[in-house]
């Protein structure tokens, strides 16, 4: 199976669709996370030798780890990580985000340094 593992930080409570935040807060946010993301991606995807895959369909699995505090929903959840997507899809892991299904999991950790949002993307067919 052809797949890519990301390990990032847990995106910033301002993509909440819930926050209360300008709109230019928002979009930096969005765009800091967006550019991490395809940077890892980039990186993930050399270490495979894989150059540019545009996977048409794929599985994508975000993995919550908090040490605290309540766990977002499914959908606030994945509202939040939407510019960790657009970042694989601009990586060129992923053709686009519209064929793409997304399951949650969410997993308690002990400590805040262990906390973060694991991705991993699996191309189907």
């Amino acid at each position: 199976m052809r797949e890519i593992v990301l390990v990032l930080p847990l995106p910033p409570a301002t993509l909440s669709p819930n926050a209360r935040v300008h709109v230019l807060d928002r979009a930096k946010a969005a765009r800091l996370v967006r550019e991490d993301t395809r940077r890892l991606a980039r990186s993930a995807l050399a270490e495979q030798g894989l150059d540019e895959p545009r996977w048409a369909r794929a599985l994508v699995r975000y993995r919550w780890r908090a040490s605290r505090g309540p766990m977002p929903d499914p959908d606030n959840l994945i509202a939040r990580c939407k510019p960790v997507l657009d970042g694989i899809v601009a990586a060129g892991a992923l053709a686009s985000d519209r064929d793409v299904t997304i399951s949650v999991e969410y997993e308690r950790v002990a400590t805040k340094r262990d906390e973060g949002l694991v991705v991993v993307v699996s191309a189907e067919g």
